[in-house]
């Protein structure tokens, strides 16, 4: 069944939240964590909004950083192509920093 565009824009930002929240905590390190209590707050808060992703990670360790960048990088390139066209998403998508 076909989805309208503004429910698979919403999807696709959803997925584009959830692997850039997975980046972010796989590249977090202990020493931030330690030293900052909202960046301990924020850890917290999507270790326990992804529970699955997250023991993935440790189970995968390199392999599921890369397949969360990944997939960072692609939701990006989508979303770039259905709000802003062709041609911009082609130009973001080489320089996307996730």
């Amino acid at each position: 069944m076909k989805v309208s565009e503004k429910t698979l824009i919403k999807k696709i930002r959803f997925l584009e939240n959830k692997y850039f929240e997975l980046v972010w905590l796989s590249r977090i390190s202990s020493q931030t964590f330690d030293k900052d209590p909202s960046v301990k707050k924020k850890v917290e808060q999507i270790t326990k909004k992804y529970p699955k992703d997250i023991q993935l990670q440790k189970e995968l360790g390199d392999w599921s950083c890369g397949f969360n960048s990944g997939a960072l990088s692609g939701m990006r390139f989508v979303l770039d192509l259905i709000l802003e066209g062709e041609e911009i998403s082609e130009q973001n998508y080489l320089n996307m920093d996730s």
